[in-house]
């Protein structure tokens, strides 16, 4: 083909290759939107899982702080009036169980319809092992008595474990190499920090029996083995038979 039947041609098909062109054009701008949008989206993703992990850690340095004083306050042997351990107690607890509360929305509960049909949506369903931690520390400081050192030992004990597993789980949910597991176990209750969970609400249930039930959490105690289960109870009253 000569030039000129080239120019020639070119004039004849000039509309379809305008056409041709501009729909190439458009296919290229279409995927290079697509990709920007994708890399939009994961940058989004991003700055949301900044803002929820930051969210949390702010969250879980008040539980860390409040199950401290609380552990102090169970042990206290200084000169305090009960009226003051009272209202100091009846805070901590108060506070505790608002943090329980603001932790469902990072921890919500697993397995929601096969648990607590009658309540509002986030609370059907099995806690996780975190916010199980804030509950039962909850439990334990509403129920704490000025000048009783001894049951203050335990629950400062218990609360000192509780808040051992918290830190765990805590760290496990902003670890980006963890948190996909915590997800991928929520079905699987015999997992180490549910089975840790549970043994410390037995722990619990032992010294202050009727409490876990009377709040439907006794549950999470049978979780851990029949023979465990026994011999849990069977060590602690060995204790108060010495």
């Amino acid at each position: 083909m000569t030039l000129q039947q080239a120019l020639d041609w070119l004039k004849d098909n000039l509309d379809v290759l305008v056409t041709i062109v501009s729909a190439l054009v458009a296919v290229g701008s279409a995927i290079f939107a697509r990709g920007e949008t994708r890399a939009q989206r994961r940058l989004q993703q991003g700055a949301v899982r900044v803002e929820i992990d930051r969210q949390s850690l702010d969250w879980g340095d008040e539980v860390i702080d409040v199950m401290a004083e609380a552990g102090m306050l169970a042990t206290s042997t200084g000169p305090v009036a009960e009226q003051d351990f009272i209202r100091r107690r009846d805070t901590l607890a108060a506070r505790l169980s608002a943090l329980a509360d603001r932790g469902r929305l990072f921890f919500p509960n697993y397995q929601p319809d096969t648990k607590g049909q009658d309540k509002d949506g986030a609370y059907k369903g099995h806690r996780p092992p975190i916010l199980f931690a804030v509950i039962i520390a909850c439990y334990q400081v509403k129920i704490l008595q000025f000048g009783h050192f001894r049951t203050g030992e335990e629950a400062a004990s218990l609360l000192f474990k509780l808040r051992r597993l918290f830190v765990s789980e805590l760290q496990a949910f902003l670890d980006p190499n963890h948190r996909n597991s915590l997800v991928e176990r929520a079905d699987r209750m015999d997992d180490r920090p549910h089975i840790r969970a549970a043994r410390l609400a037995l722990e619990f249930d032992c010294r202050h029996p009727g409490v876990l039930a009377a709040h439907n959490d006794e549950d999470v105690i049978f979780i851990l083995p029949t023979e465990e289960r026994r011999a849990i109870l069977h060590a602690y009253q060995e204790r108060l038979a010495q």
